[in-house]
């Protein structure tokens, strides 16, 4: 008796069009997904800043001490009485234009001076815009 051969598997072209199929699917969507997770760092860094920003005017406030934001080229710096009280490393993508310090006075928070700190992101470059007075200041995406 000839047995007859069952033919119900794949063939070697077959596989190879499916797997072909399968990487590029994967590699289209990782691609844009390295750019979102730089957006969304440069996002999460900016929010952490404001945060830290306005933590430092609060300290300044209660506890009645000069307090100091640096930014610098690679991290951003809060300064009470002279000690580095703590420091934000940027990401990678972010640099800033020019070192800018700021003080905020003892008991009333107001900041000593204005000006724009430019920010510069590889999704997004940012403007901080401090002004006279309150210590109040927002950012602009440019």
């Amino acid at each position: 008796m000839l047995e007859k051969n069952n033919k119900n598997g794949f063939t070697l072209i077959e596989m190879l069009l499916v797997l072909m199929i399968s990487s590029i699917t994967i590699q289209l969507s990782i691609t844009p997904m390295h750019q979102l997770i730089s957006k969304i760092s440069e996002k999460e860094m900016i929010e952490q800043i404001k945060a830290d920003i306005y933590l430092a005017q609060t300290i300044a406030i209660t506890s009645k001490k000069r307090t100091e934001i640096i930014f610098k080229e690679d991290e951003f710096q809060v300064i009470i009485d002279g000690n580095v009280h703590y420091t934000e490393t940027y990401p990678p993508s972010m640099k800033i234009v020019q070192v800018e310090k700021f003080q905020f006075l003892p008991e009333s928070g107001h900041i000593n001076r204005f000006t724009t700190v430019f920010l510069n992101g590889g999704a997004q470059n940012y403007k901080w815009i401090f002004q006279i007075g309150k210590g109040r200041f927002r950012v602009e995406e440019t």
